[in-house]
């Protein structure tokens, strides 16, 4: 729903937000993985209970997959394997996310909470294969409300 709302005019707000991105040719795929990374520790933090920490990494790691994107577009470096590794990536993180919840509701013993951690990891996987599944078949997809920035 936000992509399909705000999606065109990300590129230029990003552009005007950091400048300093497109001054010189940078990596998008590592930008990807720098995410990536950023991400993980967040659901380390999540399932030692650090959820202020790991909230502002999942945002600091939500940063760099919205960039990679514009930085490719921007230098004209967009590859196939950039668009698989962003989406493979992606997925991982959204696993790891709420597995670092379940973590931490299960070490406390919290059953609903962990419950709920689980639902989310399961129905998350399944709104992804679903979509990815449908682009293969279906030649329109509109975006609808649990998108990726949705679901972070």
């Amino acid at each position: 729903m936000l992509k399909e709302k705000f999606g065109h005019r990300i590129d230029h707000w990003i552009r005007v937000a950091l400048p300093f991105l497109f001054k010189r040719p940078l990596n998008p795929n590592l930008l990807t993985v720098t995410g990536a990374l950023v991400s993980l520790l967040a659901a380390i933090g999540l399932a030692k209970g650090h959820f202020l920490a790991g909230g502002i990494l999942i945002l600091a790691g939500g940063a760099f997959d919205l960039v990679d994107g514009v930085v490719a577009r921007h230098f004209g470096t967009s590859t196939s394997f950039g668009a698989f590794l962003d989406s493979t990536l992606d997925r991982f993180v959204d696993m790891a996310l709420l597995l670092g919840l379940v973590v931490f509701y299960g070490a406390q013993d919290e059953s609903v909470p962990q419950l709920l951690a689980e639902v989310a990891l399961v129905c998350s996987i399944m709104t992804s294969y679903a979509k990815a599944r449908a682009e293969v078949t279906i030649s329109h997809l509109p975006g609808g409300m649990l998108e990726r920035g949705e679901r972070l």
